[in-house]
């Protein structure tokens, strides 16, 4: 055998065992990576797809074991295959539960095939089959959570909510683990739990039956919510927590009920409102026009506290302006509609820790010092251009109001917590009923309380739209199937309030960590600076024209009774240079807001530039330093 062959036969036996080599590299990496299935790693900034905390520490409480059990008919061949990967991801997400609850979750998997004995299951624990469109395939896709008798179901996981998915998942399990939901009662002057059409309605009333808000609806899943009448004379001691939304002209003795609620020791959570939009909407046209009356406040009962809110006026807050549509193509930046971000949230409280952005239009704010024995933690503040404006102001438009403001330099609460030991405000007991001015005083109530025993809790928010379904969530229709989702913070932080005063903190750690909010602050800046100029401008030029008016006037006062109607030559000059002046004004305020949208335009465009080219731009990047590595190796092996 010469040289040459034994030389080609060792090339051959390398490239084989070569070969050989990386098979078995590949088959052992392959069952390493196969032995750590289901680890993975979580990069984005919030740690959006692991399990929080909240729910961690929920599946830790857990005192008897819970089954999860998930229809899906993966097995038809009509099931679109984005909707497979979905309930893949579903799958892994409840492979997570299991592994977090160390054996107290069992995830159960079901295929109901047509006509089959899990089909009648699925529907059996309220899995209803969802058609896809007007002639699709109907699909399964619901989950069930056992634990002993107890029962809850999500008929359908909407893929379009899957920012809401752990959410609703660990809300379901809560559902079932707790033997006996908390009593959080309701009472409000709107139809927030829903209402029923009248049987006569008279002109005027709205005849159709209101949906209960979105929030209330989410509240009753976790909760055993009872209504309040508005004129209630006592609240049930079984009550855990009141809720009240714009507790509108109460009278003295539903006050009192509520005064003494709280020295029992009871929750108390106010949203109460300077000019609350819902409450205008629903007035008759004719009350309408002598005036708004959308304002509602519990000062009878929090002046005992130390504090209180101005009813006839609105929080203005130059920083925390939100656009809105001011005609069919114009917006405008209100400062009366706030848009808080986190500067203005509490973060270090548990209730605001994962609240991040809230709208709240026409909102009022709470002055003055808590009484001795309370202490005040404020959950959602202004910042310090701020000011209080009319109610009426609204309706003159943001530029007046823009003229009209004078910064405070200070923070105004808008959300705060009093906790401590309360003082009655009916030190006399129990009030008579106003509506028998012959009445005998009031009997004395033998529970009557001075003060609480214990320390109390109570949360006063100066907003009550924010709960409405305008200002929380988006609606979203699936073939069909109507499901909501939130569109900034204000329904988290609501409910947030109430499982802190029932009692249920999980699910506070769960519910708004996976909104992604990516807000565009240099955009938001560059606005604001650009909106300073033009206030400042449009301050100098009404200044001007003032003065020009004044020259008129004087001119004017000097002629006889007989030349008042006749223009000078003096006058007709002021009059061209009030011209003047007012084409000049109108063309620098164009030239502004031209300047501004141009800035936020390109700033936008070099956004969208930087976005698309980074990750091309960091690849060829590191091609080239790898080619560059090779090169100075293979220079340093010669």
């Amino acid at each position: 055998m010469n040289k040459i062959t034994k030389i080609g036969i060792w090339k051959v036996s390398g490239s084989l065992a070569g070969l050989l080599a990386l098979l078995a590299i590949l088959v052992g990496a392959n069952l390493l990576i196969g032995s750590f299935r289901g680890a993975r790693v979580d990069l984005t900034e919030d740690r959006l797809y692991t399990l929080s905390q909240g729910t961690r520490d929920a599946l830790a409480k857990l005192e008897e074991p819970v089954t999860l059990m998930f229809f899906f008919n993966r097995s038809s061949p009509e099931v679109p295959q984005p909707l497979k990967q979905f309930a893949s991801q579903v799958e892994d997400l409840l492979g997570e539960y299991a592994l977090a609850a160390r054996g107290k979750v069992a995830v159960e998997k079901y295929d109901p095939k047509p006509d089959s004995e899990v089909e009648e299951l699925a529907m059996s624990h309220g899995i209803s089959r969802q058609v896809l469109g007007m002639m699709g395939p109907s699909v399964f896709m619901g989950l069930v959570a056992r634990a002993g008798d107890r029962e809850a179901a999500i008929p359908f996981v909407d893929p379009r909510t899957e920012e809401l998915m752990e959410y609703s998942f660990t809300r379901l399990i809560t559902q079932v683990a707790v033997p006996k939901k908390p009593v959080l009662g309701v009472l409000s002057s709107l139809p927030v739990l829903g209402s029923q059409p009248a049987p006569y309605a008279m002109p005027g009333q709205r005849p159709a039956a209101q949906q209960p808000w979105i929030v209330f609806k989410d509240l009753k899943e976790t909760c055993e919510v009872r209504e309040v009448p508005v004129d209630a004379e006592r609240i049930d001691p079984d009550i855990d927590a009141l809720v009240l939304v714009h507790p509108k002209d109460l009278s003295e003795r539903a006050l009192y009920a509520i005064d003494q609620f709280v020295l029992r020791g009871g929750r108390l959570i106010a949203f109460v409102d300077p000019m609350c939009i819902a409450d205008l909407n629903q007035q008759q046209p004719a009350m309408n026009m002598m005036g708004p009356r959308g304002s509602s406040d519990i000062n009878r009962l929090s002046s005992a506290w130390g504090l209180r809110m101005d009813s006839t006026r609105l929080l203005a807050d130059m920083k925390a302006s939100t656009p809105i549509r001011r005609g069919p193509t114009e917006a405008e930046d209100s400062p009366v509609f706030l848009s808080l971000r986190e500067d203005n949230l509490n973060r270090s409280d548990v209730s605001c820790a994962q609240v991040k952005f809230m709208v709240l239009p026409l909102a009022g704010c709470f002055t003055g010092e808590v009484a001795r024995g309370l202490s005040l933690t404020t959950l959602a503040v202004s910042s310090r251009e701020s000011d209080l404006v009319s109610s009426f102001a609204m309706q003159m438009g943001a530029d007046a109001i823009r003229e009209q403001f004078k910064s405070r330099n200070e923070q105004l609460n808008i959300a705060v917590r009093i906790r401590g030991k309360f003082t009655t405000a009916f030190p006399d007991g129990r009030p008579a009923d106003p509506a028998d001015t012959n009445a005998a005083p009031a009997e004395a109530d033998p529970d009557f309380l001075k003060e609480s025993s214990g320390n109390g809790a109570v949360v006063l928010v100066g907003d009550v739209d924010m709960l409405t379904d305008a200002y929380t969530v988006r609606e979203l229709e699936f073939f069909g199937n109507v499901a909501y989702q939130p569109v900034n913070d204000n329904m988290a932080f609501a409910l947030n309030q109430v499982d802190l005063a029932v009692g249920n903190p999980d699910l506070m750690a769960v519910r708004s960590r996976n909104r992604i909010d990516r807000s565009f602050d240099k955009v938001r800046d560059l606005a604001e600076i650009a909106q300073k100029k033009y206030d400042a401008e449009e301050r100098q030029i009404q200044e001007r024209l003032s003065e020009v008016n004044q020259k008129l006037e004087a001119l004017q006062s000097r002629k006889d009774q007989s030349q008042r109607f006749i223009l000078s030559p003096d006058q007709k000059k002021e009059i061209e240079g009030f011209r003047k002046d007012q084409v000049a004004y109108q063309k620098q305020l164009r030239e502004i807001r031209k300047n501004l949208r141009e800035g936020i335009e390109t700033l936008g465009v070099q956004i969208k530039a930087l976005t698309i080219l980074a990750m091309p731009c960091l690849v060829v990047l590191a091609g080239i330093l790898l080619h560059m590595f090779r090169l100075s190796k293979l220079r340093a092996g010669k």
